[in-house]
C-alpha cells in the first residue's frame, strides 16, 4: 500500500508540474498574443500614415488658403510624428510592445533593411513640408518634397504590407505551435492518467475489493460464531438442565436408598441385640450347670442345688 501511495504521489507531481507548465506557457503565449497583434496593428497603421503623409502633402501643395494650407500641415505634422515613432518601435520595441522575438526573423530584418531608404526620403520630404508656409506652396517650391513622397511611397507601401504579413504568418505560426505543445501536453497528460489508472487505481481498487470481501467474510464468520456460540450455550444449558433433573433424581433415589438401608440396618442391629441377648442368657445357664454338673461329680450323694429341677 506504501508503494502504491509513493507511486500516486509521484503521478500527482507529474500531472501537477505538466499542468503548471501548460498553464505557464498559455500565460505567456496570451502575453505574447496580445504584443504580437498590436504589432500587426501599429505595421498596418503605418500603411495607412503613409498615405495621409500624401494626401497631407498635396492638401497643402494645392492649397488657395492659408487655412486650408494650415489644416494640411497640421495634418501632416501629426501624422508625420506618429509615422516615425511607430517606425522606430516597430524595429526597436517600446514600453506598449517587445518585438525582440519578432524581429528575430530574417525576413523581417531584411525587409525593414529594404524599407528604411523610402522611409528616409519621405520623412526627410515631410520634414521639410511641415516647415514650410503658403507663399512657397504658391510658388511652387514645394513639388519638389511632394514629388519625393510620391516617389517613395509606393515602395513603402509595397514594403510595409509584406512586413505586416510576415509579422501575422510569425503570429499564425507561433499560435500553431502553442496548438501543437498543448495537444502534445493534452496528450500526454491523459497517458499520465491511463497510467495512474492502470497501475495505481486499479491496484488500489483491487486492494479496496480484497478488503471488503474480507470484512465481509469476517463479518459472515463473526455472524456464524455467535450463531454457533447461542447454539452451543443452548445446548449445554440444555444439558445441564438435563443434568440438574438427573441429579435430583439419582438423590431422590440415593435418599430412598439411604432409608431403607438404614432401617435394614436398624433391624438387623435389633436382631443382633436379641439374638446377642439370648446367647448371653444361655450360656450363663449353661455355666450355672456346668457348675451343678461338677458339684455333682465331688459329692454324687448331696442334695442337688436349687434351681435344678427348675432346669
Amino acid at each position: 500500500m506504501k508503494k502504491i501511495t509513493s507511486k500516486y504521489l509521484i503521478v500527482l507531481a507529474i500531472l501537477s508540474l505538466v499542468i503548471l507548465g501548460s498553464q505557464m506557457l498559455i500565460q505567456q503565449t496570451i502575453k505574447n498574443s496580445k504584443s504580437d497583434s498590436r504589432i500587426i496593428n501599429i505595421s498596418g497603421r503605418q500603411r495607412m500614415l503613409s498615405q495621409k503623409l500624401t494626401k497631407s502633402a498635396l492638401k497643402m501643395q494645392n492649397a488657395k488658403t492659408e487655412r486650408v494650407f494650415e489644416d494640411g500641415r497640421v495634418e501632416l505634422k501629426a501624422a508625420l510624428a506618429l509615422w516615425s515613432q511607430s517606425h522606430q518601435d516597430l524595429q526597436s520595441g517600446s514600453t506598449e510592445i517587445d518585438v525582440s522575438e519578432m524581429n528575430g526573423s530574417r525576413v523581417i530584418k531584411q525587409l525593414f533593411a529594404d524599407i528604411d531608404p523610402s522611409f528616409n526620403q519621405i520623412k526627410a520630404a515631410a520634414t521639410r513640408l511641415a516647415e514650410s508656409n503658403l507663399q512657397q506652396a504658391q510658388q511652387r517650391h514645394l513639388d519638389i518634397w511632394v514629388d519625393q513622397i510620391l516617389k517613395y511611397e509606393s515602395n513603402f507601401l509595397t514594403l510595409m504590407n509584406k512586413i505586416t504579413f510576415e509579422y501575422d504568418r510569425l503570429a499564425s505560426a507561433k499560435v500553431e505551435k502553442l496548438s501543437g505543445t498543448e495537444y502534445f501536453l493534452l496528450g500526454f497528460t491523459f497517458l499520465l492518467i491511463l497510467l495512474e489508472a492502470f497501475f495505481i487505481f486499479k491496484p488500489m481498487l483491487t486492494d479496496s475489493r480484497k478488503k471488503e470481501q474480507a470484512i465481509e467474510d469476517l463479518n459472515l464468520l463473526r455472524e456464524d460464531e455467535r450463531s454457533f456460540s447461542a447454539s452451543q450455550i443452548k445446548q449445554a444449558n440444555q444439558k445441564i438442565k438435563r443434568l440438574r433433573e438427573l441429579a435430583l433424581q439419582l438423590k431422590e433415589e440415593l435418599s430412598e436408598k439411604d432409608k431403607w438401608v438404614t432401617i435394614k440396618t436398624s433391624d438387623h442391629m435389633t436382631q443382633n441385640l436379641l439374638l446377642q441377648g439370648q446367647l448371653d442368657e444361655s450360656k450363663s445357664v449353661i455355666d450355672k450347670l456346668k457348675k451343678e454338673i461338677a458339684t455333682l461329680r465331688k459329692n454324687p450323694f448331696s442334695p442337688p442345688p436349687i434351681g435344678i429341677g427348675q432346669i
